[in-house]
């Protein structure tokens, strides 16, 4: 339903639509793939039973730092400005993927929560970024803004403080 509503409201500009749809099937469904699936799942594999909170919270800031990282090879197209801030931003976006995989257990719904954001990122400057906006407060909240966003969802939607409900680690503790 979601992506239903998302794609209506473009329906007016068919260019970034299509891109929306591209970038949902082709880049999202790979980079969850590898950045949750593989990378934070044999992260928290590496521990073998011994899983706690401290080391489930370094898995996920080590896989959303690479997912970040992994984006800085958008300095071909963008420069190096616009390439940092996108790996800074991206690196939280990634924390916050990363614990919705660790709290529901399933890659479904970092993929939405992912479909989600790059579409209205695509709505909102396309799929390139040529500049960024030069006064300095106006920088400060593309920076920061969703930067903080991002990790204090992620707080939030993992919960720390009550590990019982993180799906993921039941079904990796349930395995061995």
């Amino acid at each position: 339903m979601i992506v239903a509503v998302l794609i209506t409201s473009s329906i007016h500009n068919q260019q970034k639509c299509f891109a929306c749809l591209d970038s949902g099937f082709s880049s999202i469904s790979s980079e969850e793939y590898i950045f949750r699936g593989v990378i934070l799942t044999s992260l928290l594999d590496s521990f073998e039973n011994k899983i706690n909170r401290k080391k489930i919270i370094f898995a996920i800031v080590i896989s959303g730092l690479l997912f970040g990282t992994a984006h800085f090879a958008h300095i071909v197209t963008q420069g190096f400005l616009i390439s940092m801030v996108q790996v800074i931003q991206v690196s939280a976006m990634g924390c916050l993927l990363c614990a919705l995989y660790v709290r529901t257990g399933s890659i479904l719904m970092p993929m939405l929560v992912h479909f989600a954001i790059d579409y209205f990122i695509i709505v909102r400057v396309g799929t390139v970024q040529k500049k960024m906006p030069t006064d300095p407060i106006s920088l400060i909240v593309e920076i920061v803004f969703p930067f903080t966003i991002y990790l204090v969802l992620a707080i939030v939607v993992l919960n720390p403080k009550n590990p019982s409900r993180w799906k993921l680690v039941e079904q990796l503790s349930s395995k061995t």
